[in-house]
């Protein structure tokens, strides 16, 4: 329920300052339906809550650090006074459709919000030229991945057919997506999160992602090699037959940490790695003792393995 802010009718309206007052409902909430909740605004211009996958650099653009956060630009009084009830102040409008919803070419922005920092860049031609890269990039990575499954639903980062890399991979097509700014509120970390999201996808869903090393005669888990290891290793297993195959890591307490493997495969001997992370793809596992199950139609198997830092 969103209450008034400025109201001190009773004691439970909410009171905050203006830096604080939407990121404190509008951040990444989990859903048990989609995996998030739409709205997440707030974080995306934090630069915070994002997949972000080692190894890689996450920049913040200049809406990050506005001192009066987001209201600093949506709540702008207009650049014209014939605009006070249409942009800027409590409409929280940046933008004007000027009554001509289906009509964006006489659309108005409200250069007041925008001119202190960008000058004559305060443009709705800039704007749509960063929207329009954001909309590329997506377009690229959907192009990589299933966004949807074959019957034209979303498939959600909650899809339990997904690994847990491709989990964190659709999180960060949704979580771009959902902001719905398309790089308005934070470009740089949209492009930067877009861009190690695509790499990663491509690793995973690229033909060497499981790389298929042979025949198989069994059913077999191999020993994961090296063992002890450092932050990666590698588990090779085999079905004789095309199986429903998923490969699990477990931590000592039994504790699910990655999900490895998740999907169809035919009869042979494959190889996959584990990059050392844990369910949240941007936290490194802890040094420790670690177990891997394997399913496959009816065989299941597991090994125990110990990472060292």
């Amino acid at each position: 329920t969103c209450h008034d802010p400025h109201s001190f009718d009773h004691e439970y309206q909410l009171r905050f300052e203006a830096k604080n007052l939407c990121i404190t409902c509008h951040h990444v909430r989990v859903s048990g339906h989609s995996g998030l909740h739409h709205s997440h605004q707030g974080s995306m211009v934090a630069g915070i809550d994002g997949k972000e996958f080692p190894g890689y650099t996450y920049r913040n653009s200049g809406h990050s650090y506005m001192e009066e956060g987001c209201a600093g630009c949506h709540m702008a009084p207009p650049f014209d006074e014939q605009y006070a009830d249409k942009l800027g102040g409590h409409t929280f409008h940046i933008l004007y459709d000027n009554d001509t919803p289906d009509d964006a070419t006489d659309d108005i922005l409200n250069t007041e919000s925008c001119s202190h920092c960008h000058g004559a860049q305060a443009t709705l031609a800039y704007v749509e030229e960063t929207q329009d890269e954001i909309h590329e990039l997506l377009d690229e990575l959907a192009a990589i991945i299933d966004i949807k499954r074959p019957d034209g639903t979303p498939m959600y980062p909650s899809d339990d057919t997904l690994t847990t890399i491709q989990a964190d991979i659709h999180f960060n097509w949704y979580f771009v997506a959902n902001d719905a700014s398309y790089g308005v509120h934070n470009k740089k970390y949209s492009i930067d999160l877009l861009m190690a999201t695509i790499e990663e996808a491509i690793k995973v869903y690229g033909p060497n992602s499981i790389e298929s090393i042979g025949e198989a005669t069994s059913y077999a888990l191999n020993q994961n090699y090296p063992n002890p290891f450092n932050p990666s290793t590698t588990i090779e297993f085999a079905v004789p037959k095309a199986s429903n195959v998923t490969l699990s890591i477990y931590d000592a307490s039994g504790q699910l940490v990655y999900k490895l493997v998740n999907g169809y495969y035919p009869a042979g001997t494959y190889r996959a790695d584990w990059n050392g992370t844990i369910h949240e793809a941007n936290q490194l596992a802890p040094s420790g003792v670690y177990f891997y199950r394997i399913q496959a139609g009816d065989y299941t198997a597991s090994k125990k393995m110990v990472l060292m830092k």
